[in-house]
């Protein structure tokens, strides 16, 4: 939000918050049954959120309209870092870095040079379609949430066992 803030609370589930007034005041939208990361309020009104886990099963993005959440995005198969957020660019698209949801994970050699098991993921209808983007190369553990610069460019880390370092990628696409 711009001048709105958001506050969560993580035992018994989230109640998500807002205040308009920097903070003096606080007003309840919605309360989600597990802990919830990552809010953004959508162009339509409706909330954007993520729910982390470590668990494929319960790792997913949901989307709050009308008194209801929906889950948009069901992927994330651990060893992704659990607390990764979501990032509403200036082109207004909506983006994460998550697990390539194609690539099959029993026939993957996390030790083999230029395996891809993380993607990029952007929504342009407020959420409720995700469009697999680029792989990141050599990348295996996320780092942080994708950031964007202020040309435009987005940016993501990770650790890859490949050559057990760490890596920052940078699109000048998009995510392409």
């Amino acid at each position: 939000f711009s001048d709105d803030s958001l506050t969560r609370s993580l035992s018994g589930g989230s109640k998500i918050s807002r205040s308009t007034d920097g903070g003096v005041t606080w007003n309840e939208i919605f309360v989600h049954t597990g802990a919830v990361d990552s809010v953004i309020e959508n162009s339509d009104g409706s909330f954007v959120f993520r729910t982390p886990s470590p668990h494929r099963e319960e790792n997913a993005v949901y989307r709050y309209a009308n008194g209801n959440s929906t889950r948009t995005f069901s992927g994330g198969i651990a060893p992704i870092e659990p607390w990764i957020g979501l990032l509403k660019a200036k082109d207004g698209g909506i983006y994460f870095i998550e697990t390539d949801t194609s690539a099959d994970i029993t026939t993957i050699d996390y030790m083999e040079e230029g395996t891809a098991f993380l993607a990029a993921y952007k929504s342009t209808d407020n959420c409720v379609t995700w469009a697999k983007l680029g792989v990141l190369p050599n990348s295996w553990s996320i780092q942080g949430s994708v950031m964007e610069g202020s040309d435009g460019s987005l940016y993501a880390a990770s650790h890859s066992p490949c050559t057990t370092k760490d890596a920052l990628y940078k699109s000048t696409d998009k995510g392409l």
